[in-house]
């Protein structure tokens, strides 16, 4: 028995990837002008600046256009997604260096509020895990198989 009926697991799906992991490769771009202004250029920066696009990327395929054969790549959607949050808590430790600059305040309360936006995606993945696939085995998003 579902929790939620189909058209709302979506739904919510779909609210809690795009408010934190949709703007991410724009969010990249930012970390690397920000990270070329900088005076020590870390490679974490660099690092997340690679990582996060990626995952936003893989995160919308896996989960909102389900492989052909209606399985969740629950572990790949898992350790990708610690991953994405190990770079947010990257960019959060460069930030938070030198709190008095403008832009590290405003890269501090970004980085900040994409953990936590990725956070709220892993759980409710993890929550709608065995009920993100359809009994007929077809992706559950069937107009979007032009994007796979």
């Amino acid at each position: 028995m579902a929790i939620v009926d189909e058209e709302t697991r979506q739904t919510i799906l779909r609210k809690t990837w795009c408010h934190g992991q949709a703007v991410l490769p724009v969010y990249s771009i930012v970390l690397v002008v920000w990270w070329w202004h900088l005076e020590a250029r870390p490679l974490a920066l660099v690092l997340a600046a690679l990582v996060l696009p990626v995952w936003s990327w893989y995160s919308y395929h896996a989960v909102l256009v389900i492989d052909r054969n209606g399985t969740l790549p629950y572990g790949k959607i898992c350790g990708f997604g610690v991953a994405a949050m190990l770079s947010h808590v990257l960019v959060f430790a460069v930030a938070i260096r030198e709190l008095s600059d403008t832009a590290h305040m405003l890269m501090t309360i970004a980085s900040a509020l994409f953990f936590i936006e990725t956070g709220a995606f892993l759980l409710v993945v993890t929550l709608f895990r065995h009920e993100i696939v359809s009994p007929q085995n077809e992706p559950l998003n069937s107009d979007a198989d032009g994007l796979c």
